[in-house]
């Protein structure tokens, strides 16, 4: 199975069902998801600076129905932090999306400490019912 990053395809993006879930931005960078050089999804990030002015990178990722449980979200998230340089990468997922926690998991996501947040809905930037997950690339 052979990977890769193809032009964002806004028509495949919308066709996928939970499309609504990934806030899909003007300022984001995002990619069609290949395998083998067939459609799969989309991935990208949200560039973004913190109040002390340090990069921040905020994943989202929708694959097709027929291509989800292939590990496809460690091999894509991945790719993309390698072709941009990222140092990481944060995700904000729903509690209520197993599959999605359990993908960004097994991709060696980790929750971020849960004072920070607490922190984050408390200054509106996460919601109740969702949760924040990075992952650090050496």
């Amino acid at each position: 199975m052979t990977i890769s990053l193809g032009q964002f395809d806004e028509k495949l993006f919308l066709s996928i069902e939970g499309h609504e879930e990934v806030r899909y931005v003007d300022k984001g960078v995002y990619h069609t998801i290949l395998i083998d050089g067939q459609k799969a999804g989309v991935v990208g990030y949200i560039p973004m600076q913190n109040s002390k002015g340090e990069n921040q990178y905020f994943v989202q990722i929708i694959i097709s129905s027929e291509d989800r449980g292939k590990g496809l979200t460690k091999l894509a998230e991945d790719l993309l932090a390698k072709t941009y340089h990222l140092s990481h990468l944060f995700a904000t997922i729903d509690t209520n999306n197993i599959a999605s926690l359990k993908a960004h998991q097994k991709a060696g996501f980790c929750e971020i400490d849960r004072e920070i947040i607490a922190s984050l809905r408390e200054k509106g930037f996460l919601k109740v019912g969702q949760t924040r997950l990075i992952k650090i690339y050496a």
